[in-house]
């Protein structure tokens, strides 16, 4: 019975840490993804003032 719950327990434990590593994982892809959106733009955006200065 001990073994039976014991096993439970490491069981939930293990699928718990899955689940957070995934959602961690998630939010660094997300946060660098929003990361890289901002730099991208704001490279955009000082292009398009240099190109439009020059004209």
């Amino acid at each position: 019975m001990i073994a039976i719950y014991s096993h439970l327990v490491s069981y939930i434990v293990l699928h718990h840490l899955r689940d957070l590593s995934r959602s961690m994982w998630l939010l660094l892809f997300l946060s660098n993804a929003l990361w890289a959106t901002g730099f991208a733009f704001s490279w955009w955006t000082l292009y398009h003032n240099v190109v439009f200065s020059m004209l």
